[in-house]
């Protein structure tokens, strides 16, 4: 959660700069601006930068995997349309273009199967793998409406956010022993989030209610993709020379996201005695799922064929320029895949629905003023006011 502005002419910020070993170089700032006194506003940004720590023994490779560089920024204006009634907006944004971490395996042998993490360089790895992508850019904001009635409030908050990302990961770390001699995958998400919030509540704290609608919709496309190379041999007419021992094959899914989530809450509390207190809370939700899943791709090797079921089935249909060491799949690799394919390989279309109820019943007893003695009994979710 952001500052909030102050609504003064008095300043009101910092600016912090963060210099280390491997080029780090964290900055942020951050400052209230005045503008009167119903209206203040509060900018802050940030631009974090730092190397790599882990390298790849694979000649070739210089891969500084694990970096840091992103940045963001936020504004935050807040109106004061009278004494009782104040108006939040906030926007924010962001990006990083770093590299995924490789994990590292760690295996004990026969003659030793305790492993011993001081004789192991975690700053190494043997991956192949050049660059692989862990980017995010994210926007989004809210508006929330608070008006304060005699004995209660009103809050009416309104937010959205979209996201896209791309994500690599080296499961296999290339030379490993394992079961798995190569293992990528790739995630990309393009997402969108709509949610409403109205919330009534009084401001008693002796005999304190509050009643609540909340909306929520995701909308967007995920995309995951997968290449194995199996270490050991795969099926019995496995004859395709790779660099592991069975079947190279690829598979992956576009999901088109489609879902509502609708919450109607709310919780009571009572002060039975000075010490003693009761809270019973309610919560029922309903959530629509209707997502498209699709089917982008399962190509296996065929040693009577082995185009286009070849080395990779994005290499050999719609990317034939594809290099599995430094690529990237995401919905642009896909989509020439499919095209190439003449459409997805299948299809699902989902519609499920599904409502629950969860609640809680409380009493606390206040011992000494630094002592609490409570019970409760609550089923799904929790609430605190």
């Amino acid at each position: 959660m952001s500052t909030s502005p102050q609504l003064e002419s008095d300043l009101n910020g910092f600016a912090r700069l963060s210099i280390g070993s491997f080029n780090r170089r964290f900055f942020d700032i951050a400052s209230d601006i005045f503008i009167n006194d119903t209206t203040g506003l509060r900018l802050s940004f940030f631009n974090h930068t730092a190397d790599g720590q882990v390298t790849s023994k694979q000649l070739g490779n210089n891969t500084e995997y694990n970096d840091v560089n992103k940045q963001g920024f936020r504004a935050h204006l807040r109106h004061q349309f009278s004494q009782n009634i104040q108006l939040d907006m906030s926007i924010y944004g962001g990006a990083q273009d770093q590299i995924s971490a490789v994990k590292t395996l760690v295996s004990g042998t026969d003659e030793q199967p305790t492993i011993d993490i001081d004789n192991i360089d975690l700053a190494y790895n043997q991956s192949r793998i050049i660059d692989p992508r862990n980017d995010i850019t994210a926007f989004g904001g809210y508006f929330k409406l608070n008006w304060q009635l005699s004995s209660m409030e009103f809050n009416s908050i309104t937010s959205f956010e979209t996201v896209e990302s791309e994500r690599m990961d080296d499961w296999g770390s290339q030379n490993i022993p394992s079961a798995i001699f190569q293992a990528l995958t790739y995630n990309s998400t393009d997402t969108n989030n709509l949610s409403y919030e109205f919330q009534l509540l009084s401001t008693n704290q002796k005999s304190a209610w509050l009643v609540g609608l909340a909306f929520n919709k995701d909308t967007g496309d995920l995309a995951q993709a997968a290449y194995i190379d199996p270490g050991t041999q795969g099926r019995p007419d496995d004859a395709i020379d790779d660099a592991g021992g069975g079947p190279l094959f690829d598979r992956a899914a576009i999901v088109e996201t489609n879902t509502t989530t609708t919450s109607i809450y709310g919780q009571y509390s009572q002060s039975l005695t000075e010490k003693l207190q009761f809270t019973g809370g309610y919560r029922w939700t309903h959530q629509g799922l209707a997502p498209t899943v699709n089917s982008a791709g399962m190509m296996m090797d065929d040693p009577a064929n082995p185009f286009p079921l070849g080395t990779l089935g994005w290499y050999s249909l719609g990317n034939p320029n594809f290099n599995i060491y430094q690529d990237y799949v995401g919905f642009k690799e896909l989509n020439q895949f499919v095209i190439a394919n003449n459409g997805y390989g299948g299809s699902a279309n989902i519609d499920e629905s599904f409502s629950e109820w969860g609640g809680k019943l409380a009493l606390d007893y206040q011992i000494i003023d630094d002592t609490l003695l409570y019970a409760s009994i609550s089923r799904g979710s929790k609430w605190a006011r």
